[in-house]
């Protein structure tokens, strides 16, 4: 008869239950489980019964029940949590992990007592699906995890952008105001709020443009005129935009 083993990275194996004697089976259970395991503890946890709904007796059939062994002293060593062993173990409830491989093993009734034994085989094709399940899932879990920590690892550790200097931040908040003074928003914005006081203005500058005498001189000032009137329309009309009296705020802009 077989019996299972479940590694630290979530590997099943399946591995036959040695015959010749306790020595040898205890020799054999201890290697199986691995870093140097000396003592074996064996562990009756209560989800493999009520979840798994493994027996949690012996019976008059060898292997129906089924139990599992950990290294007793796999928290004094190097180890990691064996995740399946911790649920199965109620880990989560008592803050107690299981640490190191772990092995499930069947039982049977003796002449000295209760024996180890391989798993019966109708219960090992069961719990064997039961346990791949259970496997799939927390890898799933596990991955998920492992890329959330990536994710904040790299996200923590990210390099800042430089700071900006006072000049740079307002050179480049001019940009945008420029940039949206100039765009098809500022236009509409322009016809659609045409303030009075902005449009006499603009009648008295191009009075005073006609007394220039030089056409190209006169038409740069105008040019670059005309652009800062169209900015102050725009950021009139973006200081008032909640208020009740917009056109009286950008005007006062």
């Amino acid at each position: 008869m077989k019996i299972f083993k479940i590694s630290t990275d979530l590997e099943l194996t399946v591995h036959e239950f040695p015959s010749g004697g306790y020595a040898k089976e205890n020799r054999f259970l201890r290697e199986l489980i691995g870093n140097h395991c000396d003592i074996y503890e064996h562990i009756m946890p209560e989800r493999l019964y009520t979840e798994l709904h493994m027996k949690n007796r012996p019976t008059k059939v060898p292997g129906q029940c089924v139990s599992m062994l950990i290294d007793e002293e796999g928290l004094l060593k190097e180890n990691e949590p064996n995740l399946i062993g911790s649920y199965l173990y109620g880990t989560d409830r008592h803050g107690h992990p299981i640490m190191g491989n772990i092995l499930f093993v069947g039982e049977e009734w003796s002449g000295d007592g209760i024996n180890f034994c391989g798993i019966e085989d109708s219960v090992f094709e069961n719990l064997e699906l039961q346990l791949s399940h259970m496997i799939d899932v927390m890898k799933e879990t596990k991955e998920v995890i492992t890329m959330a920590d990536n994710f904040y690892a790299k996200w923590f550790s990210r390099t800042q952008p430089r700071q900006l200097t006072p000049e740079e931040l307002w050179q480049r908040d001019t940009d945008q105001l420029r940039s949206m003074a100039t765009s098809e928003f500022g236009e509409f914005c322009k016809e659609r709020f045409n303030i009075p006081e902005v449009t006499e203005a603009e009648e008295i500058f191009k009075t005073a443009l006609q007394e220039i005498t030089d056409p190209e001189l006169r038409n740069k000032i105008d040019m670059a005129a005309g652009k800062i009137s169209y900015a102050y329309e725009i950021l009139g009309f973006c200081a008032g935009h909640f208020s009740q009296d917009s056109r009286s705020r950008a005007a006062f802009f």
